[in-house]
């Protein structure tokens, strides 16, 4: 997906209406979408070559962003203040420690170690480049 091609996707789902999925959620808030925006352009999309598998709105006014890889997932929920990463690998049995993890992706370094972890299938933790 190209820079112009999220523009219009983000668009597009911040223009939702409220109770856009039927169960109350809100469409994204400015501030999110603009924050999205900015990181998907800096962070996320020199990373995955412009792939993003998912993109649509949380619940609570929070863009929302997937990666899939065989049973490997990469999902990032950006609002106005915080930008959240989880990892989740669903061929491990429910409850294992390293089912799923919380990443930070603020930065350049921690985004490219999510998605190496993702892309490579022998890896099992994300290892935080901070450390």
């Amino acid at each position: 997906m190209d820079l112009l091609t999220v523009e219009k996707k983000l668009i597009e789902i911040a223009n939702w209406p409220e109770n856009w999925n039927g169960y109350g959620c809100n469409p994204p808030t400015r501030g999110s979408i603009v924050r999205a925006y900015v990181w998907l352009r800096d962070i996320a999309l020199p990373v995955c070559d412009g792939r993003i598998d998912t993109m649509t709105s949380g619940c609570w006014g929070e863009v929302f962003l997937e990666w899939w890889k065989g049973m490997k997932k990469l999902s990032i929920a950006i609002d106005e203040q915080t930008i959240d990463g989880l990892c989740f690998n669903m061929s491990l049995p429910q409850g294992h420690p390293w089912e799923f993890m919380d990443v930070p992706c603020t930065k350049h370094e921690q985004f490219s170690a999510a998605w190496n972890w993702l892309m490579d299938a022998e890896q099992m933790v994300v290892l935080d480049p901070e450390v």
